[in-house]
């Protein structure tokens, strides 16, 4: 999560600057936000639309069997991970965050 947020301009310049300045509620908006919205790289949401689009060209010439994830190479059919906030938000520390995202990796 950590380096698709630097690579978007988000936390910093490095993992190690985005870690240090992003406070634990902000990283748990933005992994709220990457679950519920997908990715903020602008090539993976333009590949997204795209296949959205030639799915429903080619399903209008007849192939019912086409879907948009035919058409995305880089994305995985199952998720590799999955973020989840540890059950006391108020208590939990910006490590054992990072500890849960090191074991869901």
């Amino acid at each position: 999560m950590f380096c698709e947020l630097v690579l978007n301009g988000v936390g910093g310049r490095t993992v190690a600057e985005a870690k240090e300045r992003l406070t634990y509620r902000e990283t748990l908006m933005w992994a709220r936000y990457l679950r519920k919205r997908g990715s903020i790289n602008t090539g993976r949401r333009l590949e997204t639309g795209f296949a959205y689009l030639l799915a429903a060209v080619y399903r209008l010439a007849g192939n019912r069997d086409i879907s948009p994830g035919d058409f995305m190479p880089h994305e995985v059919s199952e998720p590799s991970h999955q973020w989840s906030a540890p059950d006391n938000t108020e208590s939990a520390t910006f490590d054992e965050f990072l500890n849960e995202l090191r074991k869901a990796a």
